[in-house]
């Protein structure tokens, strides 16, 4: 299943609406940085403050994948960097996991599918694509914009092939090779978009 911009889009604006007003969880932030950043859910239960590196829209976060143990590194954009500005003033954390429940513990990794259907069932009632499924979209959208397999493998922390395992060993992750596929991502975002009008 394939996440469309524009459908995305009206998702994460319905959730920021009601997560200010106190309506829902704070899921507008895991979307966001699902998004963005197109690591796993239980990476991104993972981040924290401390491990921010860079500023504006050099922001990401360099981790070690929760699964593999491998070396990542998660880019966000300006939408999100302003998300998380704005999440921080409402839900301050300085040490700990940034992304939190309801009640202000960290995620466990039943509550962010919960907290996610909760807000997926108010926007498109009857859906039921997970985070998870913004990694595949995250994949289909760098491909349609030309990226190559390794540079969607690095912007996803993957390995396309057993194959790459040499690859992995003489290439680990870096910054630019992750940032390379964002913009191959954008640019097949609008392509498909142009498509589905």
């Amino acid at each position: 299943m394939h996440f469309k911009a524009t459908p995305a889009s009206r998702a994460y604006d319905s959730s920021l609406g009601a997560w200010f007003s106190g309506i829902i969880p704070p899921v507008p932030p895991y979307i966001a940085f699902a998004w963005d950043t197109q690591l796993s859910p239980a990476d991104l239960r993972g981040l924290t403050v401390a491990g921010i590196k860079g500023e504006g829209k050099d922001g990401h976060f360099p981790i070690e994948r929760a699964k593999s143990g491998r070396a990542a590194i998660g880019t966000v954009g300006k939408r999100s960097l302003a998300l998380l500005d704005a999440y921080l003033k409402k839900e301050p954390c300085e040490v700990g996991a940034i992304l939190r429940n309801r009640s202000g513990s960290v995620c466990s990794r039943y509550a962010l599918p919960d907290d996610f259907g909760m807000v997926r069932e108010m926007t498109f009632p009857g859906d039921k694509r997970t985070l998870a499924d913004m990694r595949r979209s995250g994949a289909i959208e760098a491909n349609a914009g030309g990226a190559s397999p390794s540079t969607t493998a690095a912007k996803m922390a993957n390995s396309i092939s057993s194959a790459n395992a040499i690859h992995k060993t003489y290439q680990p992750v870096d910054l630019e090779s992750v940032r390379q596929a964002d913009e191959p991502r954008e640019i097949g975002r609008r392509r498909m978009r142009d498509q589905n009008k």
